[in-house]
């Protein structure tokens, strides 16, 4: 239960920068063409036991042996493409904050291109855009 609490509470958080990153795309990209969400990834472990299958007449179909561990859930990030909804990739945490990173520098070099040439206050050294 605490596992599952712990996981809501990171979903809650990731999801605030999953929204900046989709307000960052909305801002970059013309036409939009994807949209990221907060996804789970609930493959098994993978490893020399979980590649090791027991089947017999009797068990059924072929089943994991019993010395495979179970991974616990993570949590990703889908880039899903709009025009059909299509998964693009699923980049875990890290590989997210990459991305984010990239949008936001993105997003100033874009202000920074938007300000040239607009009118600098000699009090504050700051473009303004508007008398």
């Amino acid at each position: 239960d605490a596992d599952r609490v712990d996981l809501l509470r990171r979903a809650r958080a990731l999801q605030d920068d999953v929204d900046e990153a989709n307000d960052l795309i909305r801002e970059i990209e013309s036409p939009l063409q994807q949209q990221l969400e907060v996804a789970l990834d609930l493959r098994p472990a993978v490893g020399p036991a979980q590649l090791l299958l027991q089947s017999s007449p009797s068990s059924g179909p072929s089943t994991p042996l019993s010395g495979a561990a179970a991974r616990p859930p993570r949590l990703v990030v889908n880039c899903c493409r709009l025009q059909d909804d299509e998964l693009i990739a699923a980049w875990p945490l890290p590989r997210f904050y990459m991305h984010l990173e990239e949008l936001r520098d993105r997003y100033q070099q874009r202000c920074d291109r938007e300000r040239e040439g607009l009118p600098v206050d000699g009090r504050l050294g700051l473009t303004v855009a508007w008398d």
